[in-house]
C-alpha cells in the first residue's frame, strides 16, 4: 500500500514537480537496483597476499584481463613495500624519540 502511494505521489511529482520522496527512500530504492562487483565482499590484503594464486585464477574464471590478474603482484608488491617502509619509518621515530 505505502509503495503504491508513493509511486501515485512520485508520478504527480514528475507532472508539477513538488514532491520527491524521503532521502531514505531514495537511497533504499537505489540500493535495491544496483549491485556491487562481487555482491559487495571486498579483499583485503591479506587474503591477497596469502591467496594470490586462487586470486588471479578467480579474476580469470570471471572473464578479467590479464592486467588485471598482473595487478594482484603488483597489489602484493606494494604492500610489502609500504610494510616495509612504514617499519623503517617506525624505527626512524623510534630513534629520534630516544635522542630528544
Amino acid at each position: 500500500m505505502r509503495a503504491t502511494v508513493v509511486a501515485m505521489l512520485a508520478a504527480f511529482a514528475g507532472r508539477c514537480g513538488a514532491w520527491a520522496p524521503p532521502r531514505a527512500a531514495r537511497a533504499a530504492r537505489i540500493r535495491a537496483y544496483s549491485r556491487p562487483s562481487a555482491d559487495g565482499v571486498a579483499l583485503e590484503l591479506r587474503t591477497l597476499k596469502d591467496h594470490a594464486a586462487t586470486v588471479k585464477a578467480h579474476v580469470l574464471a570471471r572473464g578479467g584481463a590479464e592486467e588485471a590478474a598482473a595487478s594482484v603482484d603488483a597489489l602484493v608488491e606494494l604492500n610489502e613495500r609500504r610494510a616495509a617502509l612504514q617499519k623503517e619509518r617506525d624505527a626512524a621515530l623510534a630513534t629520534r624519540k630516544k635522542l630528544s
